[in-house]
């Protein structure tokens, strides 16, 4: 069933400890002046560390960044993120969209 938007919730992981505010303006995905529209709701959205692999994205350094033993454990830890992140806001499904990193 298709969900109202007011009962969605978003959680991310990024590189970058930048709220989402931050990173779009940084990006400049959007006009400033459609950021300041959903400037408190995107304030709001902080992320989750990143799995992140730096011999395979040479050119940036990412400083918000999960470490673990093994793939296998990053794979647990990014589970655990969803499985934490569900909980905390209550959420019956999550939905995973990876979007690659334009800085």
């Amino acid at each position: 069933a298709l969900r109202h938007l007011g009962d969605l919730e978003f959680a991310g992981w990024d590189l970058f400890p930048d709220d989402a505010y931050e990173s779009a303006v940084h990006a400049e995905v959007l006009s400033d002046k459609h950021l300041a529209l959903v400037r408190d709701e995107l304030k709001a959205i902080r992320p989750m560390k990143a799995a992140f692999y730096p011999e395979w994205v040479k050119r940036l350094s990412g400083t918000h960044v999960k470490t673990a033993a093994s793939k296998a454990h990053m794979v647990q830890q990014l589970r655990e993120d969803v499985r934490r992140a569900k909980q905390e806001r209550n959420a019956q499904a999550a939905v995973a969209v990876w979007c690659g990193s334009s800085r």
